[in-house]
């Protein structure tokens, strides 16, 4: 299977010449993102991945066709599955010089209270690491899932809607930021709010090759992995188990606080442990409140 276009890229040289103008902003310390979204297999984390390689090798001035084999985009440091990996890579990025960060919602948004936790972080973040000159890219279902006031702010400056995506490539629309608000507003129109890419006029048009067979699987392993992961903690959840960080929000105390607690209560034992995470049943909570009414 080819990888790349004739002139060296996996994907169309809008699309590049867009990324090189907002990298030219990161450089200036303005607060810059990227949000490819699309429905579910449509290539969204693997042009998101392809824009993360361009961006190392244009760091490292070696955009070409011989030099796009030198991989330098590292999956294992600069692609977050869900918003709480998605900070600590952040970090990482910034202590290991990277210049990109790829998010990939994992499942996020099938968790309840986790857009509003999302758009809350992503306003912080840019508040705080603009200075850190990392362009972040979100890979969403739909990119009218962020929080408005990220938009008036004029964070987001370029999206790339992923969509009729074969064995071999997928097509890309790509809209500026006055776009996306009027992709907003015909979303809200529509019963099918993602019908609204056909009523508004992209400012271009591309295409995208899938990543070579040995990255492609690399990929997918990670996302089926990251995926996994949010499937079983669900799977807890349903089953009315908490851990001990989950015991401390609700009752507003210390984690250490509730482990002290725990200790003296020998006859809770925990019923799951998953990936040395102790889950107890939710009968501990009312026991514990109980507890600190008594106190007070």
């Amino acid at each position: 299977m080819r990888e790349l276009y004739d002139y060296g890229l996996p994907f169309s040289k809008l699309v590049a010449d867009n990324v090189d103008a907002l990298m030219d902003r990161i450089d200036r310390k303005k607060a810059s993102l990227i949000i490819i979204d699309g429905l579910m297999g449509e290539g969204k984390t693997t042009l998101g991945v392809e824009i993360g390689q361009y961006v190392e090798l244009t760091k490292s001035r070696q955009v070409s066709w011989h030099f796009w084999k030198d991989w330098k985009f590292d999956l294992s440091k600069q692609l977050a599955l869900g918003g709480i990996d998605f900070q600590e890579k952040l970090q990482l990025c910034h202590d290991s010089d990277l210049h990109v960060v790829v998010y990939d919602e994992a499942g996020d948004f099938g968790k309840r209270g986790a857009i509003s936790a999302f758009n809350r972080d992503l306003n912080r973040i840019f508040q705080t690491f603009r200075a850190y000159k990392i362009l972040v890219i979100c890979c969403l279902p739909s990119f009218d899932i962020l929080d408005n006031e990220i938009f008036k702010q004029g964070v987001p400056r370029l999206l790339l809607n992923c969509h009729g995506r074969d064995l071999r490539s997928g097509d890309i629309r790509g809209y500026g930021l006055e776009e996306m608000f009027y992709l907003k507003r015909k979303m809200k129109e529509l019963v099918n709010p993602m019908k609204a890419y056909q009523f508004v006029r992209p400012n271009f048009r591309g295409h995208f090759l899938d990543l070579e067979p040995g990255k492609s699987a690399q990929l997918h392993a990670i996302s089926i992995k990251g995926k996994k992961e949010v499937l079983s903690k669900s799977i807890i959840r349903n089953q009315g188990l908490i851990c001990v960080s989950e015991i401390a929000k609700k009752l507003n105390r210390s984690v250490n606080w509730v482990r002290q607690k725990l200790r003296t209560m020998k006859h809770f034992k925990p019923v799951k442990i998953y990936k040395k995470t102790k889950y107890y049943e939710e009968q501990i909570l009312l026991v514990l409140e109980e507890e600190l009414k008594y106190k007070t």
